[in-house]
């Protein structure tokens, strides 16, 4: 079931246009690059949000929402993906690399690289996950989620790094690999956590309607945000 698309992505990438024309000739030329970087990551972003509709929008046993972006007192939460099955697996899933090469030196600091030799640095996605992580659990355990037979159903996450088919991962940290994975990887993991055995399903499984009722508070948290990408690119206003 999707019950979140993406926010309006391209409306931010019109502001970083327009950020252009607000800086000196130095920084311009970071800023168009900075421009190009974006819409890749944005166009990535859209694919894995189509794999994504396409394998569970459908599904009764799994919530989907895309682009949530949660501010509370456990901090501040932008989760690409979040996809919860019936028995509260809880998925966040960061997407939005692109380039030929992912590259993570021993510092656990991000670059995308190109075939043509331009490498960008990028923020590290692993540490937007714990992040994010820190604050879902504190989203869920705001919420009263229901149970069958008396038992507690705990939530159990998971989070991952979608790597573009064709994107190589050099990975040279202490950071696991298991983080990055092809977006069919993750999505065999996503239905391999919402098919259990019978009697899990019977003790631990919600019901269509109540993962619809707890997809629909969840969303709620959700908070538009606007992207300050003058700020965010470093540029200073000539």
């Amino acid at each position: 079931m999707l019950f979140k698309s993406p926010d309006n992505l391209e409306r931010y990438l019109v502001e970083l246009v327009q950020a252009q024309g607000m800086i000196g000739s130095f920084e311009h030329a970071y800023a168009a690059r900075a421009v190009a970087h974006q819409q890749a990551c944005v166009t990535a972003f859209h694919e894995f949000s189509g794999y994504l509709d396409e394998a569970f929008a459908a599904s009764d046993a799994v919530m989907l929402a895309h682009d949530v972006r949660i501010h509370c007192e456990a901090g501040r939460a932008h989760i690409d993906h979040l996809v919860i099955t019936r028995f509260l697996d809880v998925f966040l899933i960061e997407s939005r690399i692109e380039g030929d090469q992912l590259i993570i030196n021993e510092q656990e600091e991000f670059a995308q690289r190109y075939n043509d030799g331009t490498t960008i640095f990028v923020r590290s996605p692993v540490n937007q996950l714990r992040r994010n992580l820190i604050v879902m659990q504190h989203v869920l355990r705001s919420i009263d989620v229901p149970g069958k037979l008396g038992q507690a159903i705990t939530p159990h996450f998971h989070r991952f790094v979608a790597i573009p088919p064709t994107t190589r991962l050099d990975n040279q940290s202490p950071i696991r690999n298991e983080y990055f994975l092809k977006p069919a990887e993750i999505v065999a993991r996503i239905q391999s956590a919402a098919r259990r055995g019978p009697v899990l399903s019977l003790l631990r499984a919600l019901s269509s309607q109540q993962l619809s009722d707890l997809a629909k508070i969840v969303v709620r948290w959700h908070t538009p945000d606007k992207v300050d990408f003058i700020g965010k690119y470093r540029v200073v206003p000539a």
